[in-house]
């Protein structure tokens, strides 16, 4: 094994990057990689091994998740309780929060809340087979939050173009520039 020392920075900088993959103990290999892929949305990588099993995110960039058996013994739960709220190990991004929710209702799996705007996003929780509490945000960003807003200060629901064109701004724009977004988006329905 090469010894660290031999590889040399000419810089006196380091940063972190990104993930190349979170770690999640499961009890049944199979099972879990069964309920990653077919309900929540990520792709095998290819055939699981006897004690592990490598996917990824289907429709997006993230990190892997590394399913690796344990023993009953070995098991432990990542999330917590803190100020009576359950917190998750990691937060995933989702293209579609209410069709996930559809998902894994079809599946059996125990939803810990619905989907529900928290913060201004779309979220929910849930338990895969081992009980581990995950937690799902919907991509679309503030969206649902802007949207009742909106509609609030408008006195009526969106059309349907309506939502489509806030919900294309709120995907491609920074949280710092919701502003800007609603008052584009107000100024366009007031010519109207």
């Amino acid at each position: 094994m090469t010894h660290v020392g031999a590889f040399r920075s000419t810089s006196s900088d380091a940063h972190v990057t990104g993930y190349c993959s979170l770690r999640l103990p499961v009890r049944d290999l199979v099972r879990s990689t069964d309920f990653y892929c077919d309900v929540v949305g990520y792709e095998r990588s290819g055939p699981s091994a006897e004690f592990e099993s490598f996917i990824w995110p289907a429709a997006g960039a993230g990190p892997w998740l590394y399913l690796m058996k344990a023993t009953e013994s070995e098991f432990r739960h990542l999330h917590w309780e803190q100020w009576g709220d359950l917190h998750a190990p990691f937060e995933m991004f989702v293209d579609d929060l209410p069709a996930l929710q559809q998902r894994l209702e079809r599946a059996g799996a125990k939803i810990h809340s619905e989907a529900h705007v928290k913060g201004g996003y779309l979220t929910m929780g849930f338990f895969d087979p081992d009980g581990h509490y995950l937690f799902a945000v919907d991509r679309r960003g503030r969206y649902f939050g802007m949207k009742s807003q909106i509609e609030e200060l408008l006195g009526r629901a969106f059309s349907e173009r309506e939502a489509d064109r806030l919900q294309l701004a709120c995907a491609v724009t920074a949280a710092h520039d919701e502003m800007d977004v609603v008052q584009s988006i107000l100024s366009d329905l007031r010519r109207r």
